[in-house]
């Protein structure tokens, strides 16, 4: 699509939104990430650390458009 107007209004009209859906992602993951690391540290080798292990293993070896996949076919059904 294009229109006449300059592309840093399209972008700055746009930032406030992204920076707030970014920031409010951040501090979810590290509301959620932090607690669940400290508990796997002083729990090593329980089965809560496995889990861990192998839940942040997943998380980084698979590609995120399909982990977005299996999240929006999670929660919609």
């Amino acid at each position: 699509m294009t229109n006449a107007r300059p592309v840093t209004s399209q972008i700055l009209e746009r930032l406030l939104n992204t920076l707030l859906l970014t920031g409010s992602a951040m501090v979810i993951a590290l509301a959620v990430a932090a607690p669940l690391g400290m508990l796997a540290a002083i729990k090593r080798s329980s089965a809560f650390d496995h889990i861990a292990n192998i839940v942040t293993t997943l998380g980084f070896s698979l590609p995120t458009f399909w982990i977005g996949l299996l999240l929006i076919w999670f929660f919609s059904v």
